[in-house]
């Protein structure tokens, strides 16, 4: 298996940051080739990083501590997202579903701090977001909250969880709680979730039945090689990705284990590069 010093976004191959059909300009962000204000975030640096579970590529994190990256949906058909995963609860909770939507939140923020400054007229010209006027009007109207998705037709439609209010219709793919949308307990898209993505306050009893390691009485770590062992590389990768609220649950040593495996039976390079990236953070 392949060695990557540092997998995190804004270190990744080429090959990992094709995969999810960024474009220079996200790269350009990410790296801190152009300096947009991050909300108290900060680039990720091996020596930043807390625990996070496999299917977190973080590239920004902050003391709260909680990190912004990539969520990976592997094996599944449902696009990865962008999200903050916060560690105390733990939960990853969706700030973008598209790489403009991340980029036009930047854009709020640095619009909000510094005007239209000469760098980001520059930044503008080579990756066009928006217009200067729609910009300002946003901010003019939300300041640098992510509610300045709504002035943007291309994005009402597809309006990510983190600007979900009372009335909305969600139409991702992260399940939602009625803390976001009233008179829904829980709206959860079609086919496989993992736990790292419900809100703890939020819970499915039924969902269990089809998914087990959605069940705090799970023993997690033996539903993982069960499900590997059958081929089951989906559901053993939602498995990984489940905190396991029960006893026993996932450790460290036992995560790195599960990782090793699925990627020994995989034989996947681009899927080397992710195990090989987490077990540098978590040695």
């Amino acid at each position: 298996m392949g060695v990557h010093p540092c997998l995190t976004l804004n270190r990744m191959t080429p090959q990992v940051f094709r995969s999810f059909g960024f474009s220079p300009a996200m790269h350009a962000v990410i790296a801190g080739e152009f300096e947009a204000p991050m909300r108290g975030y900060q680039r990720v640096t091996p020596e930043s990083l807390y625990p996070y579970p496999p299917a977190l590529l973080p590239f920004w994190d902050n003391d709260n501590p909680s990190m912004l990256g990539v969520w990976q949906r592997r094996f599944i058909d449902r696009p990865p997202t962008i999200v903050s995963f916060h560690l105390e609860l733990p939960f990853a909770y969706e700030e973008a579903r598209n790489e403009r939507q991340f980029l036009l939140t930047r854009a709020f923020q640095y619009v909000e701090a510094r005007g239209i400054t000469p760098e980001l007229r520059q930044f503008l010209d080579a990756y066009p977001l928006a217009p200067d006027d729609l910009l300002l009007e946003a901010v003019r109207q939300h300041g640098d909250s992510p509610q300045g998705l709504r002035l943007f037709s291309s994005e009402r439609d597809t309006l990510p969880m983190e600007v979900m209010q009372a009335g909305d219709t969600y139409t991702g793919f992260h399940p939602v709680s009625s803390k976001r949308l009233d008179g829904v307990y829980l709206q959860h898209p079609p086919g496989l979730i993992c736990g790292f993505e419900f809100d703890p306050d939020t819970s499915d009893p039924a969902l269990a039945s089809s998914m087990p390691w959605l069940d705090p009485d799970s023993d997690i770590p033996d539903l993982f090689r069960q499900l590997l062992a059958q081929g089951r590389y989906a559901e053993a990768w939602m498995t990984l990705n489940s905190p396991g609220l029960g006893s026993p649950g996932w450790d460290d040593a036992s995560l790195a284990d599960g990782l090793r495996q699925m990627g020994s039976l995989l034989r996947d390079p681009e899927f080397d590069v992710v195990v090989a990236g987490w077990l540098h953070h978590h040695p």
